[in-house]
């Protein structure tokens, strides 16, 4: 499973899951709790307390339950062991984790095993789809800051363009009242004309 540029495998290296789990499968072998979830948890709080107390059950006061040891309880083979780990669900367990971190991909997997053991983990998102919200959120408030852009350099278009037709209509104005305050010339009556009469003598 590919995501976010780094195959699953890589990022369980990476990010340190790999060997918690590891570790939890041995304490689990060595020290035989009844109770697998509470006793995963004490485990990541007394080896990785740092990382575990920034987790959700930490801070919403969520207690996984007690755990104690089964003192009475020795397999005397490999087959037994695992019949032991079988019931007590370890394998699903750690899938489920596992699971949970390859898809949202925390920064904090102590934080993350701690919050499935004890059912807290709903809180968890996607990092893929953060990073597509923002995406998107970024992309709409570019949309809207030019769109604010666009209607300012219109607006600024439409006053520059009144000033403009305003400044013509007041070069214009004096032209035409100098040429309706100019007084009409004088018709000057064209001479009589004179007729001469012929007198006969």
């Amino acid at each position: 499973m590919q995501k976010g540029g780094q195959s699953a495998d890589t990022y369980l290296e990476t990010s340190g899951l790999k060997n918690v789990l590891e570790r939890i499968y041995v304490g689990c072998c060595k020290e035989k709790p009844d109770k697998l979830e509470p006793y995963v948890v004490e485990f990541l709080y007394g080896n990785y307390a740092k990382s575990a107390k920034q987790s959700v059950a930490k801070r919403s006061n969520v207690d996984a339950g007690k755990w104690k040891p089964l003192k009475t309880f020795t397999p005397l083979n490999k087959l037994q062991l695992e019949q032991y780990l079988d019931d007590l669900k370890v394998r699903p367990l750690l899938e489920k984790i596992t699971e949970k971190a390859v898809f949202y991909r925390p920064s904090n997997v102590v934080a993350l095993a701690v919050d499935v053991c004890c059912g807290t983990d709903s809180q968890y998102t996607d990092q893929s789809e953060d990073r597509a919200a923002s995406a998107l959120q970024a992309r709409q408030r570019g949309n809207h800051a030019r769109k604010e852009r666009k209607q300012q350099n219109q607006a600024a278009t439409k006053v520059q363009a009144s000033a403009r037709g305003r400044r013509t209509r007041k070069q214009r104005a004096p032209a035409q009242e100098a040429i309706a305050e100019e007084p009409e010339q004088a018709t000057l009556a064209p001479p009589p004309q004179t007729v001469e009469i012929s007198v006969g003598s």
